[in-house]
């Protein structure tokens, strides 16, 4: 789709950046505050009713319809786990679904390789040196239940045109000392030239980096831990 007036404009702006100035940017114009709030008086006012957050009749704390993520109780018997204790009890997040990481690239016949990173704001981020929660992230980071849309927004972008690009998919674990069975789904979309242009980019929130900025930014400390991982399964899957 070819872009005209004020997008083309932006485009062109958003290109003359750095990574850097294209992050404080954002950063300058867009923020994610979060401040504390007891647990019995989460989203009193959301409806449905199946939408509040509270304590559930099985024990649990989540929202009723069971969207998204509950906490847990869980009772550890560890006797034989070489665990530094033998029992405990402990809570654990439990997600609904499997998440979906998508990892996008680009290359032609020739010059580098680039990979299409967005800036995604997060409550639990840093929000310490002017960071306003926000860190980049892999093309596509989503939950099950933010790509079934139960928060009743907007679509999670190019999730329905990268995921039909991904030849295959793996199933990484997190981490078991906070998640209960928790996984992601991993894929690596790799497009060419022709395609790569057909994705409707928004140049304020994402950019297309190249394999050296990609290690600055995590030499930074500006990536989510996605990234990480996105930049270690894109090793192994494909030379870049």
């Amino acid at each position: 789709m070819a872009l005209q007036g004020e997008d083309r404009r932006r485009v062109m702006s958003a290109q003359k950046q750095t990574w850097q100035e294209w992050l404080t940017a954002y950063r300058r114009d867009h923020s994610m505050e979060t401040s504390p709030c007891r647990l019995d008086q989460l989203s009193l006012d959301a409806q449905p009713l199946t939408a509040r957050w509270g304590l559930q009749d099985d024990g649990t704390f989540g929202r009723g319809d069971g969207a998204f993520f509950s906490l847990v109780g869980v009772r550890v018997d560890a006797e034989t786990a070489g665990r530094e204790v033998h029992s405990w009890d402990q809570p654990l997040l439990r997600e609904e679904g499997n998440g979906c990481i998508i990892w996008c690239a680009r290359r032609g016949d020739t010059g580098p390789t680039e990979h299409l990173v967005q800036i995604k704001c997060e409550p639990g981020n840093p929000q310490d040196k002017g960071r306003s929660s926000a860190l980049i992230a892999p093309a596509v980071q989503t939950s099950q239940s933010n790509a079934d849309m139960a928060h009743g927004g907007s679509r999670v972008r190019h999730l329905a045109e990268l995921v039909p690009r991904v030849p295959a998919w793996t199933s990484l674990s997190q981490d078991g000392g906070r998640f209960l069975h928790k996984a992601n789904n991993y894929g690596v979309a790799l497009l060419n030239l022709e395609d790569a242009a057909k994705l409707e980019i928004d140049p304020e929130c994402e950019r297309w980096v190249t394999r050296g900025d990609l290690h600055q930014m995590v030499l930074a400390g500006e990536v989510n831990p996605y990234v990480l991982d996105g930049l270690t399964l894109v090793r192994i899957l494909i030379s870049v």
